[in-house]
Formats: structure tokens, C-alpha cells, sequence
């Protein structure tokens, strides 16, 4: 039986259950079960996935699934902070396994626990899980370790959204935006935390925005859709 796509969200759950009902939607454009979708898988920021780093999930496609004794070159936990990328499959559109991925974390961090993105990458399993506090819990471990990389604050922000503490969530993202004036993403899901705290003039400015930067792409609508 083929993998059901499974968009790597803090909402996955959810959108795993509905992508049935709105596919078709997204396909004919019917406008307001599309709005609906919209707010369901974006409401909550829209991606964890918008918090990894590309080099490491990049990383975890080699071979090393090396045992503890075979890493002469390579620290113990390098090893296992590896294992567990490879496991994830974060950077892919299939389900990985997460429970095994976290296990291997847990023994990374074991061995370093100055090491931030073990911490990070373990609050998004977390949260892929349902283990919110957790997640939280390491993803701030995170931040104050790493002093807030955009990646970090992205995962944050998407746990802050999830439990609607939306206001804690834009000023994340605004956090991103202080890093990172042109990032289009961090826009993007800034404009639909603020519709959902009922500000739509300033959320549809963001959207505009990011849409004027590209995201997420020229064919993309949901401006038009939720402000016009």
C-alpha cells in the first residue's frame, strides 16, 4: 500500500485526516472550503518543516548507519544525531520513523548536550508526535543555546501557534524578520497568525508581501483568496 503524503506540519494530524475532503476542494477551487483548508493547515503557521536546515536533512541521505565502534572519525554522537536524520525523513514526503529517530536523539544528547540542533530536531519529532511540552521544553533548550537561529524560532513559532498563544508566535516571527528582513515564509505565516488574532488589515500587508517576494509562488492565490 503507497504512503499517504504527509505534509512534515505541526498540524499534520489533522490535515492527514481532512486531505481526503480537501483535495478535491484545492483542485476545483471551491472558495470557501479552500478558505477552510487554508486556516486548518496554516492556522497554526503552517510548516514545522519550515524549521529545517536543508544541509542537515541533505546529510542524513549517506550511509551513516554506522555502529558505535566504527566511528573513529566520527563522534558517538555525531553518529546518532545522523542515525536519527536518516530515520526522520523530514526532507521527504513519507512518514518516518519518529519514535526510533527521538531514541537516537535522546542517546545524542546524552553525549552532548551543548549540541542545539538535537535539541531542535528532536522538538519537531515532538511535536510530529503530539508531545507538545516536549517539544517546547527542547526548543527553547535550543534558542538558548543557538541564541535563536531562524530555523529555531520557526519551530517555536509554529508550537506557539498550535496551542493559539498567537501572539507569542508573531513576535517570534517578527524575531525571524529582524534576522531576515526579505524572508518571504516568515511573512507569509506571520499574515495568517495575525487574521487569526482578527487582524486582517496588518495580515493581509504581510501576505502581499510575501507574496511579492515569491512565496510561495506566482501561482499561488491565497491573497487574492482571503483579502480581495
Amino acid at each position: 500500500m503507497r504512503k499517504p503524503y504527509i505534509m512534515p506540519c505541526s498540524l499534520y494530524t489533522l490535515y492527514v485526516r481532512c486531505t481526503n475532503r480537501c483535495e478535491p476542494y484545492f483542485v476545483l477551487m471551491k472558495q470557501p472550503m479552500q478558505i477552510l483548508c487554508f486556516l486548518l493547515i496554516f492556522s497554526a503557521l503552517g510548516c514545522l518543516g519550515d524549521g529545517i536546515k536543508k544541509q542537515d536533512t541533505f546529510k542524513a541521505d549517506g550511509d551513516i548507519n554506522m555502529s558505535a565502534n566504527k566511528t573513529d572519525s566520527v563522534p558517538v554522537w555525531k553518529v546518532h544525531f545522523q542515525n536519527a536524520m536518516k530515520m526522520s525523513h523530514l526532507d521527504k514526503d513519507t512518514i518516518g520513523d519518529y519514535a526510533n529517530a527521538i531514541s537516537e536523539l535522546d542517546k545524542a544528547i546524552s553525549l552532548n548536550e551543548e549540541y542545539s540542533d538535537a535539541f531542535h530536531y528532536r522538538a519537531v519529532l515532538n511535536s510530529l508526535l503530539e508531545n507538545d511540552d516536549n517539544a517546547m521544553a527542547d526548543i527553547n533548550r535550543a534558542i538558548s543555546l543557538d541564541k535563536g537561529q531562524k530555523e529555531q524560532l520557526f519551530v517555536r513559532a509554529a508550537l506557539f501557534a498550535k496551542k493559539k498563544n498567537y501572539v507569542k508566535a508573531v513576535r517570534d516571527l517578527d524575531s525571524i524578520l529582524l534576522l531576515d528582513l526579505h524572508n518571504a515564509v516568515a511573512y507569509h505565516r506571520r499574515g495568517f497568525v495575525k487574521i487569526q488574532l482578527g487582524q486582517e488589515i496588518d495580515g493581509c500587508k504581510d501576505l502581499k508581501q510575501a507574496k511579492k517576494l515569491g512565496y510561495p509562488n506566482e501561482k499561488d492565490n491565497t491573497y487574492e483568496i482571503l483579502c480581495e
